[in-house]
């Protein structure tokens, strides 16, 4: 076998390897991507944060030592919309969950190329086992409310996907059960 011929056959499927991973990479998260390329769209590079570092700090039960502060929040739980909706946040991480319209979101909080937090991940709508797109949960503390919080969900595209609603911090062994489904 000559030289050339056996190089192809070494270098083969070390290009074949970059070659899918170039492709994935631009898949986004969930497929073996980055979350980096076009899917990714407004919500850009998101790059993981610690949450009691953020203006939210004052809204969760985060650790006083700042040198703990990267562990995230205790768990605690707020609830809206008459019990259709409800915010779990623990360490650096939200669960929301909504009856109506019914959607299921779980991310982690980080930043965005534009400097600006919320917490990134994936939203799915409707039955269990749909498909999940890349979207990000916009949380505001409500200084004038305690324990109040404003958030919206949007997708990668900016298509609001729950629009801006109002939940107030519940007891966290309170926890009410899941939404109800929509009538």
């Amino acid at each position: 076998m000559s030289t050339a011929a056996r190089l192809r056959t070494r270098l083969a499927p070390r290009l074949l390897g970059l070659g899918l991973s170039v492709l994935l990479a631009a898949c986004g998260p969930g497929t073996g991507g980055t979350g980096t390329g076009e899917a990714a769209g407004l919500l850009g590079a998101a790059q993981p944060q610690a949450l009691c570092s953020s203006n939210l700090a004052s809204a969760l039960d985060c650790p006083g030592d700042a040198s703990l502060a990267t562990a995230g929040s205790a768990r605690v739980v707020f609830a809206g919309d008459a019990g259709t909706l409800l915010l779990v946040i623990e360490g650096n991480h939200a669960r929301l969950q909504s009856g109506c319209p019914a959607i299921a979101f779980e991310g982690r909080f980080s930043r965005l190329d534009d400097g600006s937090t919320r917490f990134v991940g994936e939203a799915r709508s409707g039955q269990a086992g749909s498909p999940g797109t890349l979207a990000g949960l916009d949380v505001t503390p409500q200084p004038d409310r305690a324990g109040a919080l404003d958030l919206e969900l949007i997708d990668a595209d900016a298509v609001v996907l729950l629009s801006r609603r109002r939940l107030q911090r519940i007891a966290a062994s309170a926890e009410p059960p899941a939404p109800p489904p929509c009538d």
